[in-house]
């Protein structure tokens, strides 16, 4: 489903605009959420490389903005929270790798299952020294908080739990519809790749 924001006070600048110059030109940007958050950039690019070097902060961004993808795809309601952004954003244009290194937090949030009952919720959830690179697929995190957690878990007499049933199932193919012709032979395999993605957690609090 379409996610539609309103922005406001969208502000721009940039200085030394010169496309062709190797020289970095400093540029700055922000705006505002009418649904809630605020976004700041601030840094340098260079055109002619291309490359970009920019300081991001994103505060109280509302995650209300995506609960039309959080209904399609479960049965969850989310009733609040709200996300936060610090860090410095590097992109290199030659080949198009992205690294970030900063901290994000998800502060309130709840999580209510379909008869309206909280499943999960928790005052605040830190993770601090974030280091992400694209080129070397693997992102890190130095410390992680969780702050206040709570939840609700029922087990049935059948063993399942109020968190089985979250995801919705596909829909069903339309049986009216004549099945695909299956190609008379197989196409050829595709070539191996590693596509592993590094994920790791040097230390996790509860509070």
């Amino acid at each position: 489903p379409p996610i539609t924001v309103d922005v406001q006070n969208l502000r721009l600048a940039a200085r030394k605009v010169e496309p062709q110059s190797k020289a970095p030109m400093p540029i700055e940007g922000s705006f505002a959420l009418k649904q809630g958050g605020s976004f700041n950039a601030q840094g340098m690019v260079m055109p002619a490389a291309p490359n970009a070097s920019v300081r991001v902060e994103v505060k109280d961004l509302a995650l209300a903005l995506i609960e039309p993808l959080v209904t399609q795809h479960t049965t969850l309601k989310l009733k609040s929270g709200a996300v936060g952004v610090a860090g410095q954003v590097d992109w290199n244009g030659a080949d198009s790798s992205v690294r970030y290194s900063g901290k994000a937090d998800v502060a309130d949030l709840r999580l209510d299952d379909a008869a309206g009952e909280r499943l999960v919720a928790w005052k605040q959830l830190v993770a601090d020294g974030i280091d992400y690179n694209s080129t070397e697929k693997r992102a890190t995190v130095a410390d992680l908080l969780l702050a206040q957690p709570s939840g609700k878990i029922l087990i049935a007499k059948d063993k399942t739990t109020n968190f089985s049933n979250v995801m919705r199932k596909p829909a069903a193919p339309d049986a009216t519809k004549a099945p695909a012709d299956k190609p008379a032979t197989a196409p050829p395999a595709k070539p191996a790749t590693d596509d592993a993605f590094a994920f790791g957690v040097e230390r996790v609090r509860i509070d």
